[in-house]
C-alpha cells in the first residue's frame, strides 16, 4: 500500500484523458498532504465507480461524461482557484486550442512540465503548485476512475496525462 502512494511524488498537474505514460519522473517520498490527497482521490473514485469506467466508454459516452460531469467541475475548481484567470474556462482551457482536429487527444500543448521538477512540485507552497496537486490532480484522476500515476510501472494517471513533457535545458533533442 506505501508504494501506492510513493507513486504521488512524481504527479501534478491538470487533469483529462491518458491513462498511463512512461515519461514521469522519479519516485520520492510524497509530503504528508499528497498522501492524504491521494486517499481522498481513491475513496472518490470508489464512490464514482457506479459511473462506467473511462477506458471502456464510448467516444458518445466520454463527450457526454466531460461535458455534463467533469466540464462543470473542472470550471467551478478552476473558477474558486482564480475567478479571474478562468473566467472563460472551457475544453479548450485543458483541451488546447484545436481539441477536435486532434479528437481531444492530450496533451495537446497545454504547459509542458520538465519531468524533473514534479517531485519538488509536490512539497511547493506555491498556490498553483498547492491546487493542482492537492485538489484537481486527485479530483481528475478519481472523475476518470483511474490509478494515479505509479513510477514503478509507469501506469496510471499524472501530470502527463494532461501536460506534455519539456525537456530540461540542456537535454539532448529527442530525434
Amino acid at each position: 500500500m506505501a508504494w501506492k502512494y510513493l507513486s504521488l511524488a512524481s504527479l501534478a498537474v491538470i487533469a483529462a484523458c491518458s491513462s498511463s505514460s512512461s515519461n514521469q519522473g522519479a519516485s520520492t517520498t510524497p509530503p504528508a498532504a499528497v498522501t492524504q490527497a491521494a486517499g481522498d482521490a481513491n475513496a472518490t473514485a470508489s464512490a464514482a465507480s457506479g459511473a462506467a469506467a473511462w477506458g471502456s466508454m464510448s467516444h458518445e459516452q466520454k463527450m457526454d461524461y466531460m461535458q455534463n460531469t467533469v466540464m462543470p467541475e473542472m470550471r467551478r475548481m478552476f473558477q474558486e482557484f482564480d475567478g479571474q484567470r478562468f473566467a472563460n474556462f472551457s475544453c479548450r482551457t485543458c483541451h488546447g486550442e484545436n481539441p477536435q482536429a486532434v479528437n481531444w487527444h492530450m496533451p495537446n500543448g497545454i504547459a509542458p512540465l520538465d519531468p524533473s521538477t514534479i517531485p519538488a512540485m509536490f512539497a511547493s507552497q506555491d498556490r498553483m503548485h498547492v491546487f493542482m496537486t492537492q485538489r484537481l490532480w486527485p479530483r481528475m484522476t478519481a472523475l476518470l476512475g483511474k490509478q494515479p500515476y505509479n513510477p514503478e510501472t509507469h501506469q496510471g494517471f499524472g501530470c502527463m496525462g494532461c501536460h506534455g513533457m519539456r525537456m530540461p535545458a540542456g537535454a539532448p533533442a529527442a530525434h
